[in-house]
């Protein structure tokens, strides 16, 4: 059994062997039904059965990520307990309660395999809770190598089939959208589905929500008159306009953020376009890959060239910014302490660079009702520096 094994710590071998649940589920959709709680019961139920103390204290929830391409093992919680049986955190006897073998790996057999004989070899079992197999070290130099590897080699090529049908599936809704039928009911929220588009796109349509296509004409044109993303997050809190809800079940916001203003006025979605996306796999993580855009899918609430003047004085905007910006050690830190909301920094002074930077929170900034009231930036972070020394006491 190949591969460089760092030695487990003989402080662990007179430790209390434990039962670990490894719980892992691919989607999110899998997370909605009843593939955690299943796994829970399963693990549950053996400890007590074998009269083993499930630990508690090593969590192990891979929740939402995929085996197929190794991500568990190289960044989840799999790759985790790796490192803990390295670091000999792991009592020899222990096992490893897991709902199937593909659970712990669906790569290619030969991959799967290795993953499997580092945790045996420590001294560490693995148990298969729907079948009650117990996989041992030396149970994988005999038949079970070849069971494990029929196993494996099935979960991976269940997962490979798997990929092609959704990578099939997004095909066909790629074309769908070009042929202007609903391929989905998430849609921007000034936006609205008429008709099921689950039961037939056919018959579905995407239609405007009047009062919400006119608030962002509105946005557009105090940006162009030269009022920012903070001055109009700051003159709808004013006038008590209610904020909207992205997509079903959501809940709206408490207040406008000037960075929603800012994500409406940079999406091309207001002018009808429509960017599919595609899940890929990058160093062992799903990331949403944009594809080719689909002109004129959505209903259109700005024309092309008022959304590029937008752009262009974004874009200008934030080079002058970028020129003057400076990063505070509260970035992201601090917070208000009326409301608890976040606090930002802003200059004072009509020249940026030789204002003086504060601390306003954000709510009072925008109009959402806390007091406005600015903090010195450079005292807080004085007191900071000359306080470091107890601040890990």
């Amino acid at each position: 059994m190949n591969g460089d094994r760092s030695p487990v710590n003989p402080a662990s071998k007179a430790a209390e062997p434990r039962a670990y649940s490894y719980l892992r589920f691919s989607t999110s959709e899998q997370s909605k039904g009843d593939s955690l709680r299943r796994q829970t019961a399963l693990a549950e139920e053996y400890a007590h059965r074998h009269g083993v103390k499930l630990d508690d204290e090593l969590t192990l929830r891979d929740l939402g990520v995929s085996a197929f391409r190794g991500a568990n093992a190289a960044v989840g919680a799999l790759g985790t307990f790796l490192k803990a049986i390295r670091d000999g955190l792991v009592p020899q006897g222990s096992v490893l309660l897991v709902e199937s073998l593909d659970r712990v790996s669906r790569q290619e057999a030969r991959k799967a395999v290795r993953i499997l004989e580092e945790i045996l070899e420590a001294g560490i079992d693995v148990v298969t809770l729907n079948d009650g197999k117990r996989w041992t070290a030396e149970g994988l130099g005999g038949i079970d190598f070849l069971l494990a590897i029929l196993l494996f080699m099935r979960g991976a090529e269940e997962s490979l089939t798997k990929a092609k049908r959704l990578k099939a599936a997004w095909v066909g809704k790629r074309q769908q959208a070009a042929r202007r039928e609903v391929v989905t009911t998430r849609v921007p929220a000034w936006l609205h589905t008429e008709g099921s588009a689950a039961k037939d796109s056919r018959n579905a349509k995407l239609a405007l929500i009047p009062q919400r296509a006119k608030l962002i004409r509105r946005m557009f044109r105090m940006f162009l008159e030269g009022i920012g993303k903070r001055g109009i997050a700051e003159a709808f809190n004013s006038e008590n306009i209610s904020t909207w809800g992205a997509g079903k079940g959501r809940r709206p916001a408490k207040f406008w953020h000037y960075s929603y203003v800012f994500k409406i006025l940079t999406n091309p979605a207001v002018t009808g376009v429509f960017t599919p996306h595609v899940e890929q796999h990058r160093d062992g993580r799903k990331v949403r890959v944009p594809q080719e855009p689909i002109a004129d899918y959505y209903p259109r609430v700005i024309d092309d060239d008022t959304f590029q003047r937008v752009q262009t004085l974004i874009a200008s905007r934030t080079k002058t910014v970028r020129s003057n910006h400076v990063v505070s050690i509260v970035a992201g830190l601090a917070r208000c302490p009326k409301c608890g909301s976040t606090m930002t920094r802003v200059n004072k002074g009509s020249n940026q660079k030789a204002g003086k930077p504060n601390l306003v929170c954000v709510k009072a900034k925008a109009g959402a009702g806390c007091k406005y009231h600015v903090v010195r930036l450079e005292a807080v972070e004085r007191a900071l520096i000359h306080n470091a020394d107890k601040l890990g006491n």
